[in-house]
C-alpha cells in the first residue's frame, strides 16, 4: 500500500508540496495589480536590492491619487562643486533605496489599493544587469482627469 500526503488550503485547494500549498495561502484574497499584489511581489525578491522605482496608487476611500517613490542614485554631480568626491565613501556619493524599503512604504496603504508601478531592482548600486518589472492598470486611471482629486 502506497500513502500520498495531501496539504489542504485555507480555501480547500490541494498540494502535494507543502511549501507550494503555503506560498499558494499567501495569495488568497489578494485582488491583482493592487498594493498587497505588489507587496507579494516585491517579497519575492532580495529586500537588500537596491531600488529605483514609482508607483501610482489610486485610494479607493476618496478617489484621490498619490504617487509614491524610491530611489537610489549617484550624487557625485550635485557634490562636486563642494567637495572632492574621490574622498568620499561609496556610501557619502549615494542615495540609497532597498526593497525592502519599499515594501515598508506600501504596507502603509491600503493594500486594496489599484496600483500601477515601474519598479527597476539590483544587486549592484550602478545597476548593471538590472532587473525591471512593471505593470499597467487602468483603474489608477479611472476619472483622474475628472474628479479633481488629485494629490
Amino acid at each position: 500500500m502506497e500513502a500520498e500526503v495531501c496539504y489542504i488550503a485555507k480555501d480547500g485547494s490541494r498540494f502535494t508540496d507543502a511549501l507550494l500549498c503555503e506560498e499558494y495561502e499567501k495569495t488568497i484574497g489578494i485582488i491583482p495589480n493592487t498594493v498587497a499584489d505588489l507587496i507579494l511581489t516585491l517579497s519575492k525578491h532580495d529586500q537588500k536590492e537596491y531600488v529605483f522605482g514609482i508607483a501610482l496608487v489610486r485610494h479607493r476611500k476618496d478617489g484621490s491619487a498619490s504617487i509614491y517613490t524610491r530611489f537610489t542614485g549617484c550624487c557625485d554631480d550635485a557634490l562636486e562643486s563642494f567637495v572632492n568626491i574621490k574622498d568620499l565613501t561609496e556610501e557619502q556619493r549615494y542615495i540609497t533605496a532597498t526593497v525592502g524599503d519599499m515594501i515598508d512604504a506600501l504596507r502603509k496603504l491600503d493594500g486594496d489599493d489599484p496600483v500601477q508601478y515601474m519598479i527597476v531592482f539590483s544587486s549592484d548600486i550602478e545597476f548593471h544587469g538590472p532587473g525591471v518589472m512593471a505593470n499597467h492598470n487602468p483603474l489608477v486611471w479611472k476619472d483622474n482627469a475628472s474628479n479633481g482629486n488629485h494629490k
